[in-house]
Formats: structure tokens, sequence, C-alpha cells
């Protein structure tokens, strides 16, 4: 999944949930600020 190559590389999360005959929730989280080690 490429998508969530991007969000892993930016430390971040990707959920999904389906409900039948109701449709599917993608929730993307991505940290506003990273924390680096020097």
């Amino acid at each position: 999944m490429p998508a969530k190559a991007v969000i892993d590389a930016h430390g971040g999360t990707i959920k999904l949930s389906s409900q039948p005959g109701k449709g599917t929730t993608v929730t993307v989280t991505i940290p506003a600020q990273r924390n680096r080690q020097n």
C-alpha cells in the first residue's frame, strides 16, 4: 500500500474500519511534529 509507506515515513498511522451496507472509514493520523534524534 503506497499510502502506508508515506504515512509510516512521517511517523503516522492508518486505520480502516468497514461496516457492511454502510461503507468504509479510513482514519489517517500524522503527528504535527516528530521527535528527532540528533
